[in-house]
């Protein structure tokens, strides 16, 4: 993974599990498995990205919209009481594989999409655009 790619809170994985990152450095990053605990220093060599699943969707509170769905796209939302501000998330899954993330504004600002975002492969990704667009962290809802 590359340095310029992560940020403080990020989830990653090693070959130990999964892990927080607290600071990342040139070539290494401090990381910790949980926010109370003793950060420890890795190689960046050392840690890989955690592939973007359904279940991450789950962890991070989105719900599957079944009702809401065409052809071969799965839809995923924040429920209601977590909306963003004047929009909101959805997240399609294609016919190939591949997650699309759309911001879906309300009908009393016309009721629009944005153009579909196909690049979120990864957990820290979502956890990065969500930062930028929001302000807030992305977490485990758990």
């Amino acid at each position: 993974m590359k340095a310029e790619e992560l940020k403080r809170l990020n989830l990653v994985k090693t070959k130990q599990g999964i892990f927080y990152i607290w600071a990342v450095g040139k070539f290494d990053v401090m990381i910790c498995p949980f926010l109370e605990e003793e950060p420890f220093q890795i190689s960046l060599s050392e840690i890989e990205p955690i592939e973007l699943t359904k279940e991450w969707l789950i962890k991070f509170g989105l719900r599957r919209n079944k009702e809401a769905e065409i052809s071969t796209y799965q839809r995923w939302e924040q429920p209601e009481g977590d909306n963003i501000g004047l929009y909101f998330f959805t997240f399609f899954k294609n016919g190939i594989g591949q997650w699309i993330l759309r911001l879906v504004f309300p009908e009393s600002k016309g009721g629009l999409y944005s153009p579909g975002m196909n690049k979120l492969m990864y957990v820290h990704q979502l956890q990065n655009l969500y930062f930028c667009l929001t302000g807030q962290e992305l977490t485990i809802k758990e």
